[in-house]
């Protein structure tokens, strides 16, 4: 897991939008955030890194992402390739402590 930049440490890069900050992951990749409160809400964009790892496997590059709480899930992507634009997701998170993505 890279904070702030791509996974091979360019710019993290969603198609050809750059992001100034973010998280940076391998595909079967599992993030868990955990508050001491609880978490009102969850927003951000999930989508795949172009780099020239990515680039290729462009064709075979295909990702669901999905976000998870204990009272089940609060979002799922539809299916992204990396030709797809950085889709935007914003959840109320019902209170939760820990979310799953």
């Amino acid at each position: 897991m890279v904070f702030g930049a791509g996974l091979l440490g360019g710019e993290l890069k969603i198609k050809d939008r750059v992001f100034a900050w973010g998280l940076a992951g391998h595909a079967d990749s599992e993030i868990i955030l955990r508050s001491s409160a609880p978490l009102k809400s969850l927003r951000g964009f999930a989508g795949i890194e172009a780099n020239t790892d990515t680039l290729r496997q462009k064709a075979k590059t295909k990702v669901i992402f999905s976000i998870d709480s204990e009272g089940g899930t609060l979002w799922k992507s539809s299916e992204l390739a990396l030709d797809s634009d950085a889709q935007e997701f914003r959840r109320n998170t019902r209170r939760a402590a820990r979310v799953e993505a």
